[in-house]
């Protein structure tokens, strides 16, 4: 079946065929709002010249369903080859882990340190004998800290004034954090908002993003 098979509605037609770049799409769940944002894709596609200058479209997402959910709908109206070509969905964190591994040098960043593709804190959790009770407790409160813009050598301090086993497992997460040199996806927002301080994002025409 191709795009053409598929039959817009008049709202759905008039979100294709919308030419300002700048569009807020709000509706209740369940009124077609990832499938409008689909059309939308295709409408800047058909619009706007993508070949052979660099520029892509960016789809950012919250959450890896909504990017799962938005790409199919994507590809089904411009096809997989196209989409490939011009097209880049995410959700935030893979967009954060994109820019600081391309401009690591900018931000500091030693080039031993990893940034964490997946929730390596939940993962890692699930290797330890405990509560699960205490776990949460432990992330939650690793996450508050995470908030705010300190060194490791803070962060250490902040962790020690947490009593109890929650600490205890947040000083071990920690500790296995540092020795894996690995930046966690809970601090990677930190540091893209920073970047984004010194240097504005360039190459992408629009970024539409999903509630959630």
């Amino acid at each position: 079946m191709t795009s053409t098979e598929y039959v817009m509605t008049q709202e759905q037609q008039g979100i294709f065929n919308y030419r300002p770049l700048n569009m807020v799409i709000t509706a209740p769940a369940g009124c077609g709002k990832t499938e409008a944002l689909a059309y939308r894709a295709k409408g800047l596609i058909n619009r706007y010249d993508f070949a052979g200058n660099g520029r892509k479209l960016l789809v950012v997402s919250f959450t890896n369903q909504a990017k799962d959910n938005i790409s199919e709908r994507i590809k089904k109206h411009i096809g997989l080859q196209t989409m490939r070509q011009h097209v880049t969905v995410c959700n935030f964190h893979g967009l954060s882990a994109r820019i600081i591994n391309a401009h690591r040098e900018m931000i500091g960043l030693d080039d031993e340190w990893t940034v964490a593709s997946f929730d390596w804190i939940g993962r890692f959790m699930q290797s330890l004998n405990c509560d699960r009770k205490v776990k949460m407790q432990a992330r939650e409160a690793l996450q508050k800290i995470k908030l705010e813009c300190l060194t490791d050598k803070e962060v250490k301090a902040k962790i020690q004034t947490i009593y109890g086993q929650v600490g205890n497992l947040a000083q071990i997460i920690e500790k296995e954090r540092i020795k894996e040199k690995l930046l966690p996806m809970m601090i990677k927002s930190e540091l893209l908002y920073g970047f984004c301080r010194i240097r504005m994002l360039r190459n992408f025409i629009e970024i539409i993003f999903l509630r959630r």
